[in-house]
């Protein structure tokens, strides 16, 4: 597995570092401080035992949408490292809604394992690190796609106005609504690799895909995801952050090739039609008796390829120049589209 950034760390032994608070019966003035002569273990290739604590909440802070409230191991790592540092612990715990005791614990526990103190499986969550950059590449993808769909303004000189529904984490990333605003149809933006009709929109570029631009992803980004077992909110906070113009060098090729592929179209109707009438023939597993036994350790491939079936994004807006949003909004709605 590649270098992570962040050291997975168990305990240090018998001579792990003693940390206690002076005065935890006092109420007030209180700061949290190491007694005089207790040994401090530092992990091998690290400079202090906190060293991937800190650098797990450095990394973090550098995601400038990412809330702390938004992730708990990152609202309690904030509070902890507060405590470390000397803040009062009356204050922590007033801000933070912790207990004086359990802040107390961990802030132990951190300084003499680490981030491992914080997190007690962080080494089997470390493990599936290659897993974690690919959801972050697949995100990126998504991001970069729907990008590239809003560079394209099918609304442009129409009477037609397009509402972006893709924070809502729904099956639409877009509404298209008629010149009064009333619901055309829904979009859903994919990167290949309700009463009003619902489209599809796909993104075919040959050869990129998660895993090819999954390398490009900072490993720093792979590790903290991984050590909070791979929240979506820390998902979708990486990728928009990789998509801002402090990235676009080390993305420039990524970027380049988005520019390559052309969106197709296919109505939900229609490819739901095309799924029950062709599935069989092209999924190759279903057809074959005894696939598993034939093909031991295959995996089965459910890809459903729709390409000559679909129709180019031009071709979609030709038709809205064509006719009236409403007679789309009917051939949409009987999967002639």
């Amino acid at each position: 597995m590649p270098s992570t950034g962040l050291r997975s760390a168990g305990h240090a032994g018998d001579s792990h570092s003693q940390w206690t608070f002076a005065g935890e019966r006092r109420r007030a003035g209180s700061h949290y401080r190491r007694p005089r002569g207790r040994a401090t273990t530092t992990r091998i290739g690290m400079t202090s035992p906190t060293e991937d604590f800190e650098h797990f909440v450095a990394v973090l802070q550098r995601i400038q949408s990412l809330s702390p409230t938004a992730l708990p191991e990152y609202r309690d790592a904030l509070a902890i490292l507060r405590l470390i540092r000397g803040e009062n612990i009356d204050a922590v715990s007033a801000d933070t809604s912790r207990p004086r005791k359990w802040l107390l614990q961990k802030a132990e526990t951190i300084q003499a394992q680490g981030l491992a103190g914080l997190i007690p499986d962080l080494r089997e969550r470390l493990e599936r690190s290659e897993y974690r950059r690919r959801g972050i590449a697949q995100m990126l993808l998504g991001t970069l796609t729907e990008r590239r769909f809003e560079a394209e303004d099918i609304t442009a000189g129409r009477p037609l106005s397009m509402v972006k529904r893709v924070a809502e984490r729904s099956d639409t990333d877009y509404v298209v609504n008629d010149s009064v605003g009333r619901p055309l149809f829904r979009m859903n933006i994919k990167f290949h690799g309700n009463r009003f009709p619902y489209v599809f929109l796909v993104l075919s570029i040959p050869g990129l895909s998660a895993p090819t631009i999954g390398r490009f992803v900072p490993d720093d980004f792979v590790s903290v995801l991984s050590a909070v077992k791979g929240r979506r909110v820390l998902e979708e906070a990486i990728a928009e952050e990789l998509g801002q113009p402090a990235y676009q060098a080390q993305f420039e090729d990524v970027l380049l090739r988005m520019s390559e592929g052309e969106f197709r179209v296919v109505s939900a109707r229609r490819a739901d039609n095309l799924m029950r009438q062709l599935l069989f023939e092209r999924v190759f597993a279903l057809r074959v008796p005894r696939f598993n036994q034939s093909y031991r350790g295959a995996e089965i491939d459910m890809h459903f390829s729709l390409t000559n079936e679909m129709i180019p994004l031009r071709t979609f807006t030709e038709l809205l120049d064509r006719e009236s949003p409403q007679v789309v909004a009917v051939m949409l709605d009987r999967g002639e589209i």
